[in-house]
Formats: C-alpha cells, structure tokens, sequence
C-alpha cells in the first residue's frame, strides 16, 4: 500500500512540475517575443533577432503535437493575446 501511495504522490509531483515548466516556458517564449517586436519597432535589427531566436528555441521544444505542447500554445496565446500578464523591464 505504502508504494502505490508513493508511486500516487510521485506522479502528481512531477505532473505538477511539468505543467508549471510549460507555463514558465510559454511566459518566456512570448515575453521574447514581445521584445522582439519592440526592437524591431526601434529598428535595431540584431538586438531583435537574437530575442526572436529566444523565442524559437523554445518553442522549438512543443514542435510535435501531444499535450504538452497543446498547452504551451494555450498559454503562448494567452500571454502573446495579453490575457495575462507579461512580466516586462
């Protein structure tokens, strides 16, 4: 009994970690790419690539289609759409 309770908390703990991962991940990939913009806007070129660049690494990482990368984009939208807040400088 004792394992399969632990094998239960074992699983809802990385669960829970790896949702809070693609949530931080989308906040940083929209965040970039929102600067991005910004600099683009300030036509300094160079600064906004390697932010976009940012921004594709790691969206790169949720290319394929299974769940994980579902709710990346759900949360990518929603803080790109400015649903929730993008921490800026």
């Amino acid at each position: 009994m004792n394992k399969v309770k632990l094998s239960g908390i074992l699983f809802f703990a990385a669960l829970a970690l790896s949702c809070s991962r693609v949530e931080s991940d989308a906040r940083k990939a929209a965040k970039y790419t929102d600067e991005s913009i910004e600099k683009s806007l300030e036509l300094k070129f160079e600064e906004a690539k390697k932010l976009y660049d940012k921004s594709q690494k790691i969206i790169g990482k949720y290319d394929s289609t299974n769940e994980e990368s579902e709710k990346f984009f759900k949360h990518y939208r929603e803080y790109r759409d400015g649903e929730k807040t993008v921490n800026q400088k």
